[in-house]
């Protein structure tokens, strides 16, 4: 069978309902020419036991022995694809039927080697929405997306062309792989979106336990560094240092340091004022409130 599209879908200790239900929105997809890699990461019960209970000829399973993080099961899965097209999917989000169809016609229209779209953000047990993201930007989206993740539904959105993502290279564990990655991208290649909401996203509610804390902002500021050439190109070095102190204050909130939460929000603002416009802060406002209220 030659394949259309392979899906990488990377797992560890996911919940079998959740797995199960990401594994039945990739294959349900109206597209044929599928092929589904799970690629499991040292997980307790290997797959969550979804290799016995789904059989489809279409699926293929692979396991690390030990884990070895989320980049690294992404980059297994794009060295083992044999798809003309990859699509990466989170074993706790899942996808609409039409999803993939969507996004080729898309390409192809805009002829584009790399696609995303909206997505619906539903609260932890995926029974109902809460909100969702509106897919914005196309075309050269380098300058708008060194400020932030405008990738609405980031790898559970994105299908990108296999050559193109050889071409890109591997994720990169020392930074915030989603975010590096489609950076990477975006310096070579325009992108294009699909305006309907048809990726799921599960919200995972409190993740701040102090013992990760320092690791996100350092991948964060890693980030910053391994581009810092491309910021400095467009005049963005303040903004990332702002960026930079936002998140810090973000992250030390969810994790109940409220002090340094403040500290680190009064630096960022005085680092780059203008970087905190009504919408950030309104955001700040709204994150801050789930944080409290898990």
């Amino acid at each position: 069978m030659s394949i259309l599209v392979s899906v990488v879908i990377p797992n560890y200790n996911t919940k079998p309902e959740y797995l199960e239900r990401c594994i039945t929105s990739a294959i349900n997809q109206t597209v044929s020419g599928i092929e589904v890699i799970t690629v499991d990461d040292g997980s307790l019960v290997p797959f969550s036991g979804m290799d016995d209970r789904i059989q489809d000829e279409r699926l293929v399973w692979i396991r690390n022995r030990r884990n070895r993080g989320v980049s690294v099961c992404r980059n297994i899965g794009i060295e083992k694809a044999r798809g003309e097209w990859i699509a990466f999917l989170d074993a706790d989000d899942w996808w609409l039927p039409e999803k993939l169809e969507r996004q080729l016609e898309k390409a192809s229209e805009s002829n584009v080697n790399w696609v995303y779209c909206s997505s619906r953000i539903y609260e932890r047990s995926g029974s109902y929405p809460i909100s969702h993201a509106v897919a914005q930007y196309a075309g050269n989206v380098l300058e708008p997306l060194l400020k932030e993740q405008i990738i609405t539904g980031s790898a559970s959105s994105v299908l990108v062309r296999r050559d193109t993502a050889v071409e890109v290279g591997r994720f990169d564990s020392d930074v915030v792989e989603d975010w590096d990655y489609w950076i990477r991208l975006a310096k070579r290649n325009p992108v294009d979106y699909v305006v309907e909401e048809l990726v799921c996203l599960r919200d995972s509610g409190k993740s701040g336990r102090s013992a990760q804390l320092q690791e996100r902002i350092d991948r964060v500021s890693a980030l910053f560094e391994k581009h810092w050439s491309e910021y400095q190109r467009f005049g963005l070095e303040r903004y990332a240092k702002a960026h930079l102190g936002y998140v810090a204050a973000r992250q030390h909130f969810i994790a109940g340091h409220y002090l340094t939460s403040f500290r680190e929000m009064v630096v960022s603002f005085l680092q780059y004022p203008p970087y905190f416009k009504a919408k950030r802060i309104l955001k700040w406002i709204c994150s801050s409130a789930r944080a409290l209220r898990d």
